[in-house]
C-alpha cells in the first residue's frame, strides 16, 4: 500500500514536470524562418500517384529542417513538441503554397 503511494506521488511529480514543458512548445511563427526545397517538376502533382510521392518528399525535407527525432535522441519532451511542431508547419505551408488539389487531399487524409 504505501508503494502505491509512493508510484502515485512521484508520477504526479513527473507529470507536474513534464506539462509545462509541452505547453511551452513553440508557436508557428517560430519556424517563419525555417524554410525547404522540394522539387517536383518530375512529377504531376495533379494525379494522386504524382502528388503523394511529392507529398513524401516534403514530409521527408520537413523531418530534416526540424530534426524530427524520438524522445531518447532529442532528450526532452519539450523538443520533440517543438520538432513536430515544426514539422506540422513546414509541411501545411508547403500544401498550401504548391495549390494542388490531389496534394491537398492526400494532406487531409
Amino acid at each position: 500500500m504505501k508503494a502505491r503511494v509512493i508510484n502515485r506521488v512521484v508520477f504526479a511529480a513527473l507529470l507536474a514536470v513534464a506539462l509545462p514543458s509541452l505547453s511551452m512548445a513553440a508557436s508557428p511563427s517560430q519556424f517563419e524562418k525555417v524554410k525547404i526545397r522540394v522539387p517536383y517538376s518530375d512529377l504531376n502533382i495533379h494525379s494522386e500517384a504524382g502528388a503523394r510521392v511529392l507529398y513524401s518528399r516534403v514530409e521527408r525535407a520537413a523531418e530534416k529542417a526540424c530534426s524530427v527525432a524520438p524522445l531518447r535522441e532529442l532528450g526532452s519532451a519539450r523538443r520533440v513538441a517543438r520538432s513536430k511542431e515544426c514539422f506540422d508547419h513546414l509541411v501545411e505551408k508547403a500544401v498550401r503554397k504548391i495549390d494542388s488539389d490531389a496534394l491537398q487531399k492526400i494532406h487531409a487524409g
